[in-house]
């Protein structure tokens, strides 16, 4: 049997974690856009495991619980569970 991926897009996280830290659960192959310019806001897996890309970039990143990263480049960052997680956004210190 072949496994359905669902796609979630949140606007109240992604608008939330512009401006302070926010934390969410996401499932197994959910998905979280986070669009505009997050340069500075660190991505922190909070428990479980996470895939994380931005278009363009030709490296993806898989955060475990306690690890973390810094966006460096403007646009599009995708969010996606490898497991059941909890993913913490830090926006950077000149946008809080």
């Amino acid at each position: 049997m072949e496994q359905q991926r669902i796609a979630l897009h949140l606007p109240g996280v992604a608008l939330a974690a512009a401006d302070r830290a926010t934390t969410f659960p996401i499932g197994r192959s959910g998905l979280y856009r986070l669009p505009g310019d997050r340069r500075g806001t660190t991505i922190r897996c909070g428990r479980g495991a996470v895939w994380v890309t931005q278009p363009g970039d030709p490296v993806d990143h898989i955060l475990s619980a306690g690890e973390s990263w810094d966006v460096t480049r403007a646009g599009l960052v995708l969010v996606q569970g490898l497991s059941e997680a909890a993913v913490e956004l830090k926006p950077a210190a000149g946008r809080r």
